[in-house]
């Protein structure tokens, strides 16, 4: 019994050493990235997706649309200043509308659609102010969620940008405002394998 329980317990285990740190670890990994799997029995068949890359999708005419708009710069610069704007004096709170919707671009898009996000997040991210923490927390949370099947090479680079200390996040953000110091994190990782997160 002990050797079973001890099989099933090390599927749910961090351990740094076995986290892939190469495109041909990365495609062997099974990442289960729903928590209730095997929370008191496994599923049989146990189905999981596939780490190889998905050939580049062909977008319709509505959905250029969208990608358009959102690789514009100016599209997204009125987009954040709009987004990081103070909504109630002192009450901010991180909106899970907005993860959703980055969340889905992101999902839908890939990164091509993320360069343009760059520069506001690490402003947002140095900007003490709340409405500015609230807005790179939706942005982050939105991309990390989004990213769950791109490939090896994109999430590290997503991954080499977003690391906490480049862009300041920990540092500025005020514990007491926005339900940052838990609802950001836990909606950030919410049905992802902590192991896809941590790998990179």
């Amino acid at each position: 019994f002990a050797e079973a329980l001890t099989t099933h317990v090390a599927l749910l285990r961090h351990r740094y050493e076995k986290w892939p740190k190469t495109e041909e670890e990365w495609q062997s990994c099974v990442f289960v990235d729903k928590p209730h799997i095997g929370y008191y029995t496994w599923p049989e068949p146990l189905l999981v997706y596939s780490a190889e890359e998905k050939p580049e999708r062909i977008f319709g005419p509505d959905e250029c649309v969208i990608r358009d708009a959102f690789t514009s710069q100016n599209f997204v610069d009125k987009l954040i200043e709009f987004f990081s704007l103070e909504d109630r004096k002192g009450r901010d709170k991180f909106d899970e509308k907005r993860l959703r919707m980055f969340k889905g671009l992101f999902r839908n898009h890939g990164d091509v659609v993320f360069a343009p996000f760059k520069s506001h997040l690490q402003r947002l991210c140095a900007d003490p102010q709340d409405s500015s923490q609230r807005c790179a927390a939706e942005i982050t949370a939105g991309v990390v969620r989004g990213s769950k099947h791109w490939c090896f090479g994109r999430i590290n680079e997503l991954w080499d940008f977003i690391a906490l200390p480049r862009l300041g996040f920990d540092s500025n953000q005020r514990r007491d405002v926005l339900g940052l110091g838990s609802m950001h994190w836990f909606l950030l990782g919410e049905s992802r394998s902590s192991e896809t997160a941590l790998a990179a």
